[in-house]
């Protein structure tokens, strides 16, 4: 999986420590823990952009509904440090 990326990095400068917004480019490698159609998915993800950030995440999603999904993504991100994400998804 590959496309565009967008994220907010502390950058240091002569006047100090700035916000700064990144375009970047990602490219992902999923690998699926569980089995297809499984309630709770989980997944493990590695990662990297163009710009050299490199990653790695855990996904666990809990069913709820017939095709919707809650889930959590602990993930860790070199230069950006450790994350959070909450995804709302649903099943083709």
């Amino acid at each position: 999986m590959a496309g565009p990326l967008m994220y907010d990095e502390k950058i240091r400068t002569t006047k100090g420590t700035e916000k700064v917004t990144q375009v970047d480019a990602m490219a992902r490698v999923i690998y699926k823990i569980t089995a297809t159609g499984s309630d709770r998915p989980q997944l493990v993800t590695l990662f990297g952009t163009v710009r050299g950030l490199l990653g790695a995440s855990y996904r666990a999603y809990w069913s709820i509904g017939e095709t919707q999904l809650f889930g959590i993504e602990p993930t860790y991100v070199s230069r950006l440090g450790p994350g959070v994400n909450i995804l709302f998804t649903t099943r083709l």
